[in-house]
């Protein structure tokens, strides 16, 4: 008789194995609902990156022709590279808050250079 289990041993043993189960799925959730914002936020990122890089282009047209920079272009890609970092940022799990627009769009990381030297 020492052998025999008691009838309530069953269910508290699938219980135990329920709630187990229970915590790993809940615990994984959250990582993939941030897995699936990581892949919006590549997105985002491959476009910020074209937009970066036709920003310098028209940047060194302008400077070509004009041999100054156009300055609402400098300030527009100073925003962009601050928000491109930020999205950085989140995809590789160094930041929780999510990027714009989620939140609101990050202050500039570093001000303008005031002159540019050739």
């Amino acid at each position: 008789m020492e052998n025999e289990r008691m009838p309530d041993d069953k269910p508290n043993a699938a219980s135990d194995i329920l709630e187990k189960i229970t915590a790993f799925m809940l615990a994984r959730k959250g990582i993939a609902i941030r897995f699936l914002y990581t892949v919006m936020y590549y997105l985002i990122f491959v476009i910020l990156t074209t937009l970066v890089n036709i920003c310098a282009l028209v940047q060194f047209v302008f400077l070509f022709a004009t041999t100054k920079p156009h300055e609402q272009l400098r300030k527009f890609s100073n925003k962009i590279n601050t928000y491109t970092y930020k999205v950085m940022r989140y995809m590789t799990v160094t930041e929780n808050t999510r990027p714009y627009p989620f939140s609101d769009l990050p202050p500039d990381v570093e001000p303008i250079e005031e002159e540019i030297k050739f």
